[in-house]
């Protein structure tokens, strides 16, 4: 359990009420713990946040970072845009749900010597 919790949401587009929130941060603060880390252990934070504005390209969807591997994943569902299309594309084309390359997530991870080894991690199809 965490020892301490912060957390705020926010509407960070001015659209509709001040009640319709769009974006959050919520930090969770734990004590070291000596049994699963060395001794000379640090407290660990934890953030989770989301915004719908991001003045990035290409979007960063997820990004996961820890101490000995990160993975950070692109774009937007593409199953949203594909309905959009005129005529819709159908749910049974075999294109439907099926993100670019250039969407693909980077596994970044630490090998024995310490150097880092990133790798692309393809996206599976959406249903």
């Amino acid at each position: 359990m965490p020892e301490k919790i912060y957390g705020r949401v926010w509407n960070s587009r001015g659209i509709l009420s001040e009640d319709f929130h769009d974006a959050f941060i919520a930090h969770f603060y734990y004590p070291p713990k000596p049994s699963l880390r060395p001794a000379n252990s640090i407290p660990l934070t934890v953030v989770v946040s989301s915004a719908i504005l991001s003045p990035v390209e290409p979007q960063i969807r997820f990004k996961i970072r820890g101490t000995k591997a990160s993975y950070i994943k692109y774009g937007l569902d593409v199953q949203e845009e594909q309905l959009k299309y005129e005529p819709p594309m159908s749910l049974v084309d075999p294109r439907f749900a099926v993100e670019p390359k250039s969407l693909e997530g980077v596994l970044t991870t630490l090998n024995e010597k310490g150097e880092m080894i990133s790798s692309l991690v393809p996206t599976e199809r959406g249903d």
